[in-house]
């Protein structure tokens, strides 16, 4: 990695870092508060505020945790650009990505119900056509009986 790529990476450590940081003063809670919830020590919260020296497991840790706890937008807070990213992730645009994602879903569920019911139906008139004149409808076969 060059000098110019290393000084990007930092720079957007340090962009994350504050929006963690930003999250936090927004719910009015200390660093100490943070890591108690995370069962971690305070130093961790302090590096992850001032310029993201944590592991990777460790950054998607703190996005979840915030993401669950204070309902921010994962995206708004590991995208580089973030600027289109709403801080809060119960905004409309999400729902509405949300409710999208659910309605495809949905269709294709039913387009896959109403598939296996053509495909059930076929057989089933195919078997109907080829019944004996013996095995008419509302009477029991011989053996039965």
């Amino acid at each position: 990695m060059d000098k110019t790529d290393s000084n990007k990476q930092t720079k957007l450590q340090q962009e994350i870092g504050k929006r963690f940081l930003s999250v936090r003063l927004a719910n009015n809670l200390t660093q100490a508060d943070i890591a108690e919830q995370l069962g971690r020590p305070q130093n961790y919260v302090y590096r992850m505020e001032k310029d993201m020296n944590i592991s990777l497991p460790g950054f998607f840790e703190i996005v979840n945790f915030y993401a669950r706890n204070y309902d921010v937008n994962p995206a708004w807070l590991m995208l580089a650009d973030n600027r289109g990213e709403l801080k809060y992730k119960t905004n409309e645009r999400v729902k509405a990505d949300i409710n999208r994602a659910d309605s495809d879903r949905l269709r294709k569920l039913l387009a896959h119900i109403q598939e296996l019911i053509s495909e059930n139906i076929k057989p089933a008139t195919k078997r109907s056509e080829e019944k004996s004149e013996e095995d008419t409808p509302g009477t029991l076969p011989e053996d039965t009986v």
